[in-house]
């Protein structure tokens, strides 16, 4: 099964994310959890993906290029930009560029995942092989 994970990402810039959290911690702070957030959540993909054949795609909002977005995310995945449009439609452009690339199961993630492991990206991928879509829990809905 040709398989595809797409991680949807804010470029790390102080005041453009986690903004819910600046009051309380600032700008520059908050923007240090998001790092660290997005850190976790590439190791979980990396220890799934080095599992497997499965396709690592970041889809980055944000960056000012693409060396920026390079610079952060390293070499070992396809990074494209999200283009325009909220969230959702941002989302569907992803999920309908892999099938029409040939993907044949397609996951979704945001890059802030705490609590994300390599089992629950591997319990995903399992679920699509018997059923058309699966959502995995979260605490904010």
């Amino acid at each position: 099964m040709a398989a595809r994970l797409i991680i949807m990402l804010k470029f790390p810039r102080p005041g453009a994310v986690k903004t819910r959290l600046t009051g309380a911690l600032g700008d520059r702070r908050a923007c240090e959890l998001y790092r660290a957030l997005v850190r976790h959540t590439l190791a979980a993909v990396e220890c799934f993906a080095a599992r497997g054949e499965v396709a690592v795609e970041a889809r980055v909002v944000g960056a000012p290029d693409d060396a920026a977005a390079r610079a952060w995310l390293g070499s070992a995945m396809t990074i494209r930009d999200q283009g325009d449009g909220d969230l959702g439609e941002r989302m569907e452009r992803a999920v309908r560029s892999a099938f029409t690339e040939g993907a044949e199961a397609v996951v979704v993630i945001g890059g802030d995942c705490p609590q994300l492991t390599a089992e629950h990206l591997a319990a995903a991928f399992t679920a699509l092989a018997r059923t058309d879509a699966v959502l995995g829990p979260a605490a904010d809905g």
